[in-house]
């Protein structure tokens, strides 16, 4: 979903709506071409100058905030149609705390909505973040499912042994090829197999870090009180979803080296 530019945001603002319209059915009424071409001019300064004013400005960040916020419900729901069926329950349950930890900061004499907005985004992301990794570890999950390990190792045994025996030079090279390759393979399912626990290391944390955070959040008197576990946290769930888009990059070069 493309974001809204300031120009199209400018000729959709309803104040620019409404004088287009009006100055069409001004010159219908009267039979003048006189406020089209008033209506051009001030369509041209509004364009211009207009839309750079406070108003116009706040519109249009207020559709952006609109825009992306559409974005990221079309993408958790992408995330939630690859995961299990339990990690979507436990996802909705980490929405809900969620939803309360808002609830409950403006139930909060002690606290405002101004104060708590930088914690309160780290939480909205904890949440986005959650389903991530749960896709993650699903499609992981579901490759390691058609993987036989114990079979991949003895192959790996099996060619160790062709490559020490064969004499011939060329025979020997193609065996160390094939070798590099099943090796290479071993390492990669090696390497999921841990990124997997991790990410489910963390779902955990996440879930419970939401009950703390919603039980501290009724009683607790400043938004200290969890911004450094927050803080840890966030940094946490962001360095798995790196880390899972730089190994896929390395891991594609790596790959087409070994075949080729």
């Amino acid at each position: 979903m493309a974001a809204p530019s300031r120009f199209s945001t400018a000729l959709t603002h309803p104040l620019n709506v409404m004088m287009l319209a009006g100055a069409g059915v001004t010159a219908f009424l009267t039979g003048t071409w006189i406020p089209l071409a008033v209506a051009g001019a001030t369509e041209l300064l509004w364009l211009t100058v207009g839309a750079a004013l406070p108003g116009p400005r706040r519109y249009h960040a207020a559709l952006l905030a609109d825009t992306a916020s559409e974005a990221r419900a079309v993408d958790t729901q992408t995330q939630l149609s690859k995961v299990s069926e339990d990690d979507r329950r436990r996802y909705l349950e980490v929405d809900r705390m969620r939803k309360d930890v808002h609830r409950l900061t403006g139930e909060n004499p002690s606290l405002s909505m101004s104060m708590m907005q930088g914690e309160l985004s780290k939480v909205d992301h904890l949440v986005e973040s959650f389903v991530r990794i749960a896709s993650e570890a699903a499609r992981l999950d579901a490759f390691l499912d058609g993987t036989d390990l114990d079979a991949l190792e003895a192959e790996v045994r099996r060619q160790r042994a062709v490559v020490e025996k064969t004499s011939d030079d060329e025979a020997r090279r193609t065996a160390a090829d094939n070798l590099a390759l099943m090796e290479a393979r071993l390492e990669r399912v090696a390497e999921m197999r841990r990124r997997v626990r991790h990410a489910r290391g963390q779902l955990q944390l996440v879930e419970n870090t939401m009950a703390l955070i919603r039980d501290q959040v009724a009683t607790m008197d400043s938004p200290e009180e969890i911004s450094g576990r927050l803080d840890e946290l966030v940094d946490s769930v962001d360095a798995i979803e790196a880390s899972a888009k730089e190994t896929e990059a390395l891991a594609r070069p790596t790959a087409q080296r070994l075949i080729g």
